[in-house]
């Protein structure tokens, strides 16, 4: 159902084949201060997604979470 809300959504909806491959995506886009909501079920595992995300965080950068 991913794939069909990403064509309802137009240019530049995407789907990715895994949670690594979503934290690929999205690492390069982070900037300081930005602020990203990452909405899932517990099913789908979408914390691994946001401790991925952290995992990344300089020392001393904003709190996640």
């Amino acid at each position: 159902l991913s794939a069909l809300a990403a064509e309802a959504f137009g240019e530049g909806g995407q789907t990715f084949v895994s949670r690594s491959a979503l934290i690929e995506a999205i690492r390069p886009d982070l900037t300081e201060g930005l602020r990203v909501l990452i909405k899932g079920s517990r099913s789908a595992q979408m914390d691994e997604v946001v401790q991925g995300l952290a995992a990344d965080s300089e020392p001393g950068g904003a709190p996640c979470c």
